[in-house]
């Protein structure tokens, strides 16, 4: 993002866009990942 604002400290505001972006997805693929687990069959 530097690139973008030449070298700018402007780009430093686009950190919490990211993080939410990237912290969705990981709760997504979480929640995936847990949905799976649920259908294991369950073990006595």
């Amino acid at each position: 993002m530097e690139h973008l604002y030449n070298g700018s400290d402007y780009a430093y505001r686009f950190i919490p866009f990211w993080s939410i972006f990237w912290s969705a997805i990981a709760l997504f693929l979480i929640w995936r990942l847990y949905q799976d687990w649920k259908k294991l069959p369950v073990r006595d």
